[in-house]
């Protein structure tokens, strides 16, 4: 692991517990370090999915729909996916 890596991880971290202690103040946590952790938690799940199956991403009750939803469409801005396509995949799987 690079020392980037590492610092990367740390700062995700970092605003994972900035978030936890106090949610109502998102704006003041790093862009960069929100993008690094949920990277890292999509290539988690992704690589456990592939390795033993699907499984629910969280448990139900866990997040808001809309969450989902806000979180799940920059998923797929970021990697120029439609959500036409995403059907389609799902539909293949």
């Amino acid at each position: 692991m690079s020392s980037s890596d590492l610092g990367e991880r740390c700062s995700a971290l970092t605003a994972l517990r900035a978030f936890e202690a106090n949610p109502e103040d998102v704006a003041a946590i790093d862009a960069a370090a929100i993008q690094a952790l949920l990277g890292a938690a999509v290539r988690l799940y992704a690589a456990r999915v592939e390795r033993t199956g699907r499984f629910a991403g969280v448990e139900p009750g866990a997040i808001a729909a809309t969450d989902a939803l806000v979180a799940a469409s920059a998923l797929l801005k970021s990697v120029n996916v439609a959500p036409f396509e995403l059907g389609l995949w799902d539909a293949w799987s």
